[in-house]
């Protein structure tokens, strides 16, 4: 079987047009709950719009063969873009609010191992170890015979504990 490569391609268009935010091909609407890419874009939406001239912005996201981890690898992606754009940006506080998209993005962030600690309502992550040292390691992926419960309830009920920031 030829390995597939596993990877998020998220870009960011600034443009005088106005363009449609996309997942997969597939167009997002708008979400008032404050935890979608649009509303992460709106945080810095301002800062890009003047330094770069521009009216609008939009972005286009694909996850291809990530079996899972797919809401980090698109929200480490388009927090790579917003770094790109405004590499003043203080890092920690765009992780944090990276995790609007997903809770757990520091992983996809740094790659490797990493560990993430929580003080003073704010998350860190801090990588352990590169990802080239696990060159040569294989991971294997199997299904399990019994009903499963999907990462965003888990990230649901996680984010009721006292510890977790709003």
């Amino acid at each position: 079987m030829a390995e597939a490569e596993s990877v998020a391609r998220t870009r960011l268009f600034l443009s005088d047009k106005t363009g449609l935010n996309r997942f997969n091909g597939k167009v997002i609407e708008e979400d008032t709950s404050g935890r979608s890419p649009a509303s992460l874009i709106n945080l810095y939406e301002n800062k890009i719009k003047s330094k770069f001239h521009t009216n609008n912005i939009y972005f286009e996201s694909r996850n291809e063969n990530i079996l899972s981890g797919s809401s980090d690898a698109g929200a480490a992606a388009l927090g790579k873009c917003i770094e790109f754009l405004l590499p003043g940006e203080d890092k920690f506080l765009l992780e944090n609010n990276l995790r609007r998209i997903s809770e757990s993005v520091g992983r996809s962030i740094f790659g490797g191992l990493t560990v993430t600690e929580v003080s003073n309502n704010l998350t860190k992550t801090t990588n352990i170890l590169n990802a080239e040292k696990f060159i040569g390691f294989t991971i294997l992926a199997f299904t399990f015979q019994h009903e499963r419960k999907p990462s965003d309830e888990i990230h649901f009920n996680i984010k009721k504990l006292n510890e977790y920031p709003e």
